[in-house]
């Protein structure tokens, strides 16, 4: 099956209204690339990723800057599901370091979640980077259970971790 490509800048209005307005289209079309261009996109609300999503720049000069204390992208099983999601070729970062309560991106479960070629910013943050989780627990520190999640594994290649981590 093939899924087709959606070009953020193709869409009208704010930045965060550009990428989600070509996250949907890609949503309803039960999947597909959803493509940034070589620029700069500044937001204040978490982009939400859902199934069979490829997020994808043309390297660390596409970069989705935040300006808000809040995961720059997140993926929540609760609301969809989270399988067979890509995250690559771009750099996140935030416009002030001074927040420090959320991770550049944020998974609940992630089924086959691959993040590869991006750069994350994370210099002077306490939280920065990567956090998978099971958010059902109500807790960041508890372990996700191998027996419930057989099938959860994230794969990251290529990143760079500037003053970040992943957890």
């Amino acid at each position: 099956m093939s899924y087709g490509t959606y070009y953020v800048d193709d869409y009208s209005g704010t930045d965060y209204a550009k990428i989600t307005a070509a996250i949907n289209a890609a949503n309803t079309a039960g999947g597909g690339k959803v493509a940034l261009s070589n620029r700069t996109y500044v937001i204040s609300q978490s982009i939400v990723l859902h199934k069979k999503i490829v997020f994808c720049g043309v390297g660390i000069s596409s970069e989705i800057v935040c300006s808000a204390d809040v995961p720059i992208i997140r993926i929540d099983r609760g609301n969809n599901d989270s399988s067979y999601i890509e995250i690559c070729n771009m750099t996140l970062s935030y416009t002030s370091m001074n927040n420090t309560n959320s991770f550049h991106i944020e998974a609940d479960r992630p089924l086959y979640l691959k993040i590869r070629g991006v750069s994350f910013v994370g210099e002077g943050r306490n939280y920065a980077g990567v956090l998978t989780w099971n958010a059902s627990s109500g807790s960041r520190t508890q372990a996700i259970s191998s027996e419930s999640e057989k099938s959860f594994m994230t794969h990251i290649e290529n990143c760079l971790f500037n003053d970040a981590s992943i957890w």
